[in-house]
């Protein structure tokens, strides 16, 4: 007698369904399909956290699970360990170790140098893998009877896998924390360490998890909110997986709201560079899970200290300067108004929504996303091979007695073209000069006119109420948003400008591009394959604020603002070092303001403005190079090289032209089958 299913799962036996065709369809292999219907099957939420390294997923997971500070803050890469937070009736913890294959690996990459290496991602590599070995042999581990295995212990000794001191933090690759939350019932909580991390090994064990998330909650860091690496790991690692439903989160907005900035304001900012995005992705099935995203305002920093004994605060003092600090900026004075003004709680309702009213509906639809995320890409796939079978057969139909005469015309468009692009890479260089020359400027103007006013501000500070700790303070809060907030937005107006700039001869040149291939080449089929270049090259030109660290154009995106930070960062942490001995050194008040103001004066004069220009540098190749990539390798090469053909095999167009329109046939019919075997799947489940 044949089994009834009724309500949610009839569903989920219609979910099981379309994942079997979609592996009947040769869409997913059989290991896809056993992932997919394992997942289905343990009814099991995974939320990944995700973000970028200072968007604060262990701060908000503490204040969210534990409400109380116990995983740290990844400080380095090679401490940013995977963490899967789940239930359990006891607190425990089972660590997964490096095996030993993956720590010859560490080894290996530990023994080389760096003085020959230039790209950035070898040298993370490289540097991390140092690390790691460095403190395995600092701690005398007996490695031997540790790699491959994995580990169970109290939850106690968490810090000793996670913590950047951890007795075994060298040698782990992930932990799972078993923690008595009612809430993390059928839930488990992933804290990816990122994207770009170093430690290949531990990479992969990110993506893997992200690929059976069905959630995920993406963290912004509010003093730099939509930062192209938030726009790759969106709509490059979120966006493959075939995420059910994404939650977005913008931490540190005590950042802006000091600044002056209106909430409702980064709301929209954020929104509408999510909306932009999302258009020029093209990815409707992304696009409509985003739209649901509100950008949620949060501190989990505030949020922690609300759970906080005031005691533990006060011992502390990075908690007792945040304690101070916020209370100044929001007028509050205890954990209760810490609480509220942190916002945390509209953050955790939304995921607690999700684990509670919207669990079932997300594994649902988890799967079908995934498998209808790989359909769509396949008949990308095969629409941009009907256009180059088009065009080849367009060559092999031209008559005898014209092909010289088109082969020649079609030479012309080519030398047209190719001075256009000369032409173009011209504007674009002399686009990115002037751009350099106002960065210089502006950031020049910028840190000189704030280290003036800073110098005003302590030498108004009263001596009766100010410690030698005050200044420090001062001069640590003024760092932050100096680099956090005001340089970043003079590089952002900065980057608006270049991309208006831009944007004009970027115009004339696709207008003109249209023109020669109307004119010279109108039966070309053509026109798909360049406005899949001009949308390429306009959205590399629009984010403009991204390196791609890689040739490819797949790689990891690295944020021009993120290196600047980061250089500047490191510049600073020197000068601060140097400043802590001058000024603690110093007993008089007076004259620890008189070193202040010399200090600001060396910040005006030594300022890394040269971290900026050399970013700018690689951008400008980046475009150049790709514009001519574009139009040489997928435009003009393949019609020449079929005119070629054509020309050198006159005796045997003929054979060739039928062998071109069979294969455009197969193609048609591959496409009509491949959308036919879509609106099944997408019928199905309805």
């Amino acid at each position: 007698m044949a089994t009834i299913f009724t309500g949610w799962q009839a569903r989920k036996e219609k979910v099981r369904e379309s994942v079997k065709r979609a592996a009947d369809y040769g869409w997913i292999d059989s290991n896809r399909q056993h992932e997919i219907l394992s997942k289905l099957d343990d009814d099991v939420l995974t939320i990944g956290v995700i973000g970028q390294m200072k968007s604060g997923k262990s701060t908000f997971l503490n204040a969210f699970v534990f409400e109380e500070d116990i995983l740290p803050a990844a400080v380095t890469p090679m401490t940013a360990a995977l963490s899967v937070i789940t239930y359990g009736k006891e607190k425990k913890i089972v660590a997964e170790l490096y095996s030993k294959e993956e720590w010859e690996e560490q080894l290996y990459q530990a023994s080389r140098s760096l003085e020959d290496v230039i790209k950035e991602e070898e040298r993370l590599k490289i540097q991390a893998a140092k690390e790691l070995v460095a403190q395995a042999n600092e701690n005398g581990l007996n490695l031997n009877s540790l790699l491959g295995k994995t580990r169970e212990d109290t939850f106690d000794n968490l810090i000793e896998y996670v913590g950047a001191k951890g007795k075994y933090v060298s040698i782990t690759k992930s932990v799972t924390i078993y923690y008595p939350n009612e809430n993390l019932k059928g839930v488990q909580l992933v804290d990816t360490p990122g994207f770009n991390d170093p430690i290949v090994s531990r990479e992969e064990r990110s993506k893997e998890f992200l690929k059976n998330a069905d959630a995920v909650v993406v963290l912004l860091y509010a003093g730099m909110p939509f930062s192209s690496v938030d726009r790759s790991i969106l709509f490059k690692h979120v966006r493959s997986c075939g995420i059910g439903k994404v939650i977005i989160g913008v931490n540190k907005y005590d950042i802006p709201v000091e600044n002056g900035d209106l909430q409702s304001e980064m709301v929209e900012y954020i929104s509408s560079q999510i909306r932009r995005a999302c258009d020029e992705c093209g990815d409707t099935r992304l696009a409509s899970i985003m739209e649901d995203a509100t950008p949620i305002l949060f501190s989990a920093q505030m949020a922690l200290l609300s759970e906080m004994p005031m005691r533990k605060i006060q011992e502390t003092e990075e908690y007792d300067f945040a304690w101070n600090r916020c209370s100044r900026i929001f007028e509050i004075s205890n954990s209760r108004e810490f609480r509220e003004k942190s916002q945390i709680d509209l953050l955790t309702a939304a995921v607690l929504n999700v684990i509670e009213k919207e669990k079932a509906e997300i594994l649902l639809r988890k799967p079908i996303n995934a498998i209808l995320a790989v359909g769509a890409n396949k008949l990308t796939d095969i629409n941009r091979s009907i256009s180059e079978c088009r065009s080849k057969i367009a060559v092999y139909r031209i008559p005898d007695d014209d092909l010289t005469n088109r082969r020649d015309q079609t030479d012309r468009a080519a030398r047209r073209i190719r001075r256009k692009i000369d032409n173009l890479s011209y504007e674009i260089e002399e686009s990115f000069n002037q751009l350099e020359r106002r960065f210089r400027r502006e950031i020049e103007d910028l840190v000189s006119s704030e280290c003036n006013r800073a110098k005003r501000e302590v030498m108004d500070l009263s001596i009766l109420k100010t410690s030698v700790d005050d200044i420090l303070r001062y001069y640590e809060n003024f760092v932050a948003v100096l680099v956090q907030r005001m340089l970043l937005r003079c590089v952002e107006d900065q980057l608006d400008k270049a991309r208006h700039e831009l944007s004009i001869p970027l115009d004339d040149f696709f207008n003109g591009i249209n023109d020669v291939l109307q004119r010279y080449m109108p039966d070309m089929n053509q026109r798909d394959i360049s406005e899949e270049a001009e949308r390429k090259i306009r959205f590399s030109v629009d984010d403009i604020d991204s390196i791609p660290d890689t040739a490819e154009e797949e790689g990891e995106q690295v944020s021009i603002k993120d290196i600047i930070v980061a250089a500047v960062d490191g510049w600073l942490t020197g000068v601060t070092f140097g400043v802590y001995g001058m000024i603690r050194d110093i007993c008089m008040v007076k004259e620890a303001k008189k070193e202040m103001c010399k200090i600001l004066d060396n910040l005006v004069l030594e300022f890394p403005v040269d971290a900026f220009i050399s970013t700018l540098t690689k951008k400008k190749q980046f475009i150049i190079s790709q514009i001519a990539d574009i139009y040489e390798n997928q435009l003009l090469n393949p019609i020449l090289k079929s005119f070629e053909e054509a020309t050198n095999n006159l005796t045997n167009r003929q054979e060739q032209l039928e062998k071109f329109i069979q294969e455009e046939q197969n193609l048609l019919s591959q496409r009509e089958i491949l959308k036919r075997q879509f609106c099944e799947i997408n019928e199905l489940v309805k």
